[in-house]
């Protein structure tokens, strides 16, 4: 008789039979739990979705009960990995593994568009994901990874730490099974880090982890975060750079840097965009006030004038355009203008701070979300405004990067 195939099992049917019967493999992982004191193993003899075996890995100081459905015995040599030496931290679907300083885990984002990315990094022509070229940049990724930096201040080579985009291996595609197996799964790669506890690992990846994302999302194009429950993976949006990752030195709030992959989703309008980057804005806007109240348009000019300089500005606004649009009143009405000479360049000596806080705090007045009512000339999704709106959108991003540069914490 055909035994059941389980909704959640590989789709196993038809490779070769695994080498020990699923009992055998439960007595294994009952020998290798009885090592550990922060693991047990549930089983009571049954088979199917809620009568295999469970691995319940205990919670700890910082970290949260995670619970393991063993179905099949093919998860047994990257279970018996994980047992071996390695914690899992499951509110970022991560893995630590103290003996060989490593942590790794899952990244949510669009691969295919991360695919692309790279081989406008090896080829001229940026080839679909699924061609031949295509493939060979998936293999490259497998191989070595992507986007790889390391510490080259840290001793001898091979204690150095490392950082680099890695597909996600067995250990953390079993810990944490996906819905949907046909999707690539990406993981981040830490190599080189000492940990003293499992919390201690946790914080070295969200802090060196969400810096490191961030300047893969600048450099590449793509948005990529890490993994946090109830958060959707988004697609990524237009960058530039050559794919050179600098090494993190500075922790980035992981609030802000969250809400900037969002922002790059390319699933969004730009008005869903703008709202995203303000949100970033806002993250800061308590810290300007003083001891004086101010306006929000007044804290935005006071954030402004203490995350950038009038010269990194006006480089910013010089060429490409940007300050043709950004001066030319018809594309978005009923906003401040920035002042531009006959060259659609920068006037020398102006202070263009105050300017974009007001432009900035007088559009996303004017934003009425998708499915919103709102006042006669607001600007609506599908407006015409709506597209017109490019170079206010490099504006904010500008303006939310530097406040995220602005408050970066050194990371040790």
């Amino acid at each position: 008789m055909e035994q059941p195939h389980w909704i959640g099992d590989e789709d196993d049917r038809d490779a070769a039979p695994p080498p020990v019967t699923y009992p055998e493999a439960v007595q294994i992982l009952q020998d290798l739990v009885r090592a550990r004191r922060d693991v047990r193993l549930d089983w009571y003899g049954g088979r199917g979705p809620r009568g295999d075996a469970r691995l319940v890995f205990l919670a700890t100081a910082g970290i949260p009960e995670h619970r393991v459905r063993f179905g099949s015995p093919r998860q047994l040599p990257a279970l018996t990995r994980v047992l071996g030496s390695a914690r899992p931290l499951p509110a970022h679907q991560g893995l630590w593994h103290a003996r060989e300083r490593t942590i790794t885990a899952r990244i949510v984002g669009d691969y295919d568009e991360l695919v692309v990315a790279l081989a406008r990094i090896m080829m001229p022509k940026a080839p679909a994901p699924d061609s031949p070229p295509g493939r060979d940049v998936r293999g490259r990724l497998a191989s070595s990874g992507a986007f790889l930096t390391s510490e080259t201040a840290a001793g001898p080579k091979p204690g150095r730490r490392t950082m680099r985009l890695v597909p996600a291996g067995d250990e953390l595609t079993t810990l944490y099974p996906r819905r949907f197996r046909t999707a690539p799964a990406l993981a981040l790669a830490l190599t080189g880090f000492t940990a003293t506890d499992a919390a201690a690992a946790q914080e070295t990846l969200v802090g060196y982890g969400s810096s490191y994302l961030h300047e893969v999302v600048r450099a590449s194009g793509v948005s990529l975060r890490l993994w946090e429950a109830g958060h959707p993976a988004d697609r990524g949006f237009p960058g530039s750079g050559a794919g050179k990752i600098a090494f993190p030195r500075e922790r980035y709030d992981a609030t802000a840097v969250a809400l900037y992959a969002d922002a790059g989703s390319s699933c969004r309008d730009p008005l869903e965009k703008y709202l995203k980057y303000y949100r970033i804005l806002e993250c800061y806007l308590p810290g300007t006030g003083g001891a004086r109240p101010l306006s929000e348009v007044d804290q935005l000019r006071a954030l402004a004038e203490l995350v950038v300089t009038p010269a990194r500005l006006a480089g910013f606004l010089r060429g490409g355009g940007l300050l043709a649009s950004l001066s030319d009143g018809s594309l978005v009405r009923d906003v401040p203008v920035l002042r531009a000479d006959h060259g659609a360049q920068p006037v020398p000596g102006l202070d263009y701070r105050p300017g974009m806080a007001k432009r900035v705090h007088r559009i996303r007045g004017r934003i009425v979300p998708a499915g919103k009512g709102g006042r006669a000339g607001a600007i609506r999704p599908g407006g015409g405004e709506e597209r017109g709106l490019g170079a206010d959108l490099a504006l904010i991003r500008f303006f939310a990067e530097s406040a995220i540069g602005h408050w970066a914490t050194p990371l040790r």
